[in-house]
């Protein structure tokens, strides 16, 4: 299958088709039809990229759920 180290990277960030699709401003569907096909490595580096910015964004909100949640748990202890 083309783009499966793509495909699979996404998997290991745990980030969606749709939040990719977000940051390029295009629909899911899009992104679907980029990766039936062998990439430049251009569009490949910039679906990375991408996928390591929503990755860490998708990070940095865990941790401050994370940290909302003993705060809460705190309070009420």
């Amino acid at each position: 299958m083309p783009n499966e180290d793509i495909r699979n990277f996404m998997k290991v960030h745990n980030v969606f088709i749709w939040e990719v699709a977000l940051a390029f401003n295009v629909s899911e569907m899009t992104i679907y039809r980029w990766l039936r096909k062998p990439l430049t490595e251009e569009k490949k580096k910039l679906l990375i990229d991408a996928v390591n910015s929503i990755a860490v964004v998708k990070e940095k909100n865990e941790k401050m759920n994370q940290k909302q949640r003993v705060l809460i748990i705190e309070e009420k202890v």
